[in-house]
């Protein structure tokens, strides 16, 4: 039987709603969770009864999604802005001095795609200890609660993205409006934000990346700071207080993946 959100669907699209990802219907149960908590009420998703449904759902909708690679500090991002300084077209120009300050900001700030391209000058705060940026609105946040994420000065210039921000916003004169921009065939700087998408093409676009283009996407700079940092041992609420997630699966994911040679049996059986 089609429920009623698909028949809605199939009237305004003309064609059958495509299944929802886990990840979208993770995210709903958890939402549901909340606003249980909200009003008072009782709504353990965690039950045996939710828990065996969810398992069915998992199972039926066959293995988890390929992930695309985080980009990690040493190994990917310092590279990455070392390729933009040592390229003589983009060195110095303006979609150069934009894409290093775009990159280390998402990265730092540990932005979704969306986000980093929704901010503007009025979001931004510089104080003695850095970088204040003000997130207005976002996907676990849709009543517009708001929050400050904090970016602090980097120990080194190359990644610092509290000096690399300064540095676009002086060179491309921005005062007001979107804080990352399109740039046209003459260097012309537009009035408009980029677009989500544009994050991951300047991304893949990196001569660094260039053999390796299609193992990440937009995503990848979130990911790549939340892995870093469980490298690093940063508890895992402090990992959350920067990247903004309500739940700890996905962080305790990140602290896997990050753990995964450090804690490796393998490791410990003298090879």
């Amino acid at each position: 039987m089609i429920s009623r959100a698909n028949n809605a669907w199939i009237n305004q699209k003309g064609k059958l709603q495509k299944p929802l990802k886990i990840s979208s219907l993770s995210r709903r149960l958890t939402s549901i969770s909340q606003a249980h908590k909200l009003t008072k009420q009782s709504f353990d998703k965690n039950c045996p009864e939710i828990q065996e449904v969810w398992k069915g759902i998992k199972n039926k909708l066959g293995p988890a999604q390929i992930r695309k690679d985080p980009i990690l500090l040493d190994d990917l991002l310092r590279k990455m802005i070392e390729s933009i300084n040592n390229d003589n077209s983009k060195a110095n120009s303006l979609s150069g001095m934009r894409d290093k300050a775009l990159l280390l900001l998402g990265f730092v700030g540990a932005f979704r795609r969306s986000e980093l391209v929704s901010l503007t000058i009025d979001d931004t705060k510089f104080v003695r200890e850095g970088l204040q940026i003000t997130l207005r609105k976002s996907k676990t946040d849709q009543e517009g609660k708001g929050r400050i994420i904090a970016i602090p000065y980097g120990s080194n210039i190359l990644t610092c993205p509290v000096r690399t921000l300064n540095d676009w916003l002086n060179c491309s004169k921005i005062s007001e409006g979107p804080l990352f921009r399109p740039i046209n065939r003459h260097g012309q700087i537009m009035n408009k934000a980029l677009t989500s998408k544009s994050v991951a093409l300047i991304i893949k676009r990196n001569k660094h990346l260039e053999k390796q283009k299609h193992s990440f996407s937009g995503h990848s700079l979130r990911a790549g700071f939340a892995t870093t940092a469980a490298i690093f041992g940063v508890p895992e609420h402090l990992i959350m207080k920067q990247t903004g997630h309500k739940s700890s699966d996905t962080i305790r994911r990140y602290i896997r993946l990050g753990n995964m040679w450090t804690e490796n049996a393998a490791t410990k059986i003298g090879l």
